[in-house]
C-alpha cells in the first residue's frame, strides 16, 4: 500500500534525487537485486563496497538472519510483492533489479521502471528497498559473494 509522502518527506526525496543527479551517488547500502523463486526462496544482493572486502556487491545470507530481522525482512518483501500489481507489474513478481541511480526495474511477465511511476510510489517503494538493503547489510554471505578463481 502506497502512503502519500508528507511535505517534509517529499522535500527530502527531491533533495535526494537532485543529489543523485548532480553527483551520481546514492545512499548505501542499496539493493542490487532481489530474485523471488517459485519455491519461496528469495535471493538478495546488496551494493555496499564496505561490507565484504574486495566486493562492491554481496549476497545476503538469509539463513543467518536473527528472528526479528527475519520478520522485518519478510514483511518488507511482502509489502514489495503486494505493491507490484498496483505498479503495473503483471503476473507474479520475479525480480527487482537496480537500474542505476535511484531507479529499479520490477519484473513479472512484464517490466515496470520505478522512475516511470508517480513520485509517491517511487519514493515509498525506494524506501522499502533501502530498508531491505539496511537489514541485508548486517548479514553478508562472504563465501558466496567472493569471486571464484578459475
Amino acid at each position: 500500500m502506497v502512503i502519500p509522502v508528507n511535505r517534509d518527506g517529499m522535500a527530502a526525496w527531491q533533495q535526494l534525487r537532485q543529489q543523485e543527479q548532480e553527483t551520481g551517488e546514492i545512499p548505501l547500502p542499496a539493493v542490487d537485486s532481489i530474485a523471488f523463486h517459485e519455491n519461496g526462496n528469495v535471493v538478495i544482493s546488496v551494493i555496499d563496497p564496505s561490507a565484504v572486502p574486495g566486493c562492491t556487491t554481496f549476497f545476503v545470507n538469509t539463513n543467518a538472519l536473527g528472528e526479528l530481522d527475519k520478520l522485518r525482512l519478510a514483511t518488507l518483501l511482502k509489502d514489495i510483492q503486494d505493491e507490484a500489481p498496483r505498479m503495473g507489474v503483471e503476473g507474479t513478481l520475479r525480480f527487482v533489479l537496480h537500474a542505476g541511480g535511484l531507479d529499479y526495474d520490477f519484473t513479472g511477465t512484464n517490466t515496470v521502471a520505478l522512475s516511470d511511476l508517480d513520485v509517491n510510489v517511487w519514493s515509498s517503494t525506494w524506501e522499502l528497498l533501502h530498508l531491505v538493503a539496511t537489514i541485508g547489510r548486517r548479514y553478508p554471505d562472504v563465501e558466496a559473494s567472493r569471486p571464484k578463481r578459475v
